[in-house]
């Protein structure tokens, strides 16, 4: 049986330094992280186009519902659905222009 690792004890904070408060080169280093929204938009603009095919037939079968309904909560499903459906394909055109864009053009 192999003796395990002894623990080590705990790096004091530097001088001036509360306990706790990471040093100044390793806050220097961490990114903050982006917004749920930010990280919302990022997930639907990469859905694949399955995805987005999806998006827009129940979008197209929930407006068949809607026209038929007076509800008020159904109307507001609706719209989210709708909200939803038009991100992914605005991220989804603007994806595929931003490949073409990107490209250099042919030297000679």
């Amino acid at each position: 049986m192999e003796p395990t690792p002894a623990a080590r004890p705990a790096a004091s904070p530097a001088p001036g330094q509360a306990p706790g408060q990471a040093s100044a080169p390793a806050a220097q280093g961490t990114a903050k992280r982006p917004g749920r929204v930010t990280r919302t938009r990022a997930w639907l603009d990469r859905m694949s186009m399955s995805a987005v095919v999806f998006w827009v037939a129940l979008s197209m079968g929930l407006l068949l519902v809607v026209v038929q309904t007076s509800s008020n909560w159904m109307l507001a499903f609706c719209s989210a659905v709708w909200a939803i459906t038009a991100v992914v394909l605005v991220g989804r055109f603007d994806g595929q222009h931003a490949g073409a864009r990107r490209r250099s053009p042919a030297t000679p």
